[in-house]
């Protein structure tokens, strides 16, 4: 099973979305790539100095995005001027705060829903309300006994 906390399997997406997002893995690519697939794990030192490698790896010239990281920079790769009215970008400092904000968000979203990943809502439904925790506002329980009626969840829920 996937784990994006897991070293190895980090490298893996590292190598894969910086290639995605225009910087120049080539020289490393074929390298990552035969360590990451040998039968022998890399230990944890050298998977943390692949993924060192990957993240210093420079934008090739051409990449056709322009990829402001400063809201004074957004704001001015927008395609037009600031309409009247219009509500400025949050300053530097807010929008750290917003996105950082955002991030959390999806993490608890995401391990709250981690559990019952790939299950219908009516599957979720019917398997908390005799529990009394539909809707769900926190971690789902455990039903102790499993119902016949419920899907697995994922192994890894519970952590």
């Amino acid at each position: 099973m996937h784990d994006p906390g897991d070293l190895h399997d980090l490298v893996a997406d590292e190598l894969r979305q910086r290639a995605e997002s225009g910087h120049d893995v080539g020289s490393i690519a074929g390298d990552v790539r035969a360590a990451l697939s040998t039968t022998r794990q890399p230990d944890d030192r050298v998977l943390a100095a692949w993924l060192d490698r990957l993240e210093a790896t420079p934008r090739m010239p051409d990449w056709p995005f322009a990829e402001p990281q400063l809201a004074a920079e957004i704001e001015a790769a927008l395609p037009i001027p600031a309409a009247p009215g219009r509500r400025a970008l949050a300053d530097d400092e807010q929008l750290a705060d917003r996105i950082y904000g955002a991030w959390l968000g999806r993490t608890a979203g995401c391990m709250v829903g981690k559990p019952v990943e790939g299950w219908s809502h009516l599957q979720i439904r019917a398997y908390l309300e005799p529990m009394g925790a539909y809707p769900p506002d926190d971690y789902l329980p455990r039903a102790e006994p499993w119902p016949d009626t419920a899907p697995a969840m994922k192994p890894s829920w519970p952590s």
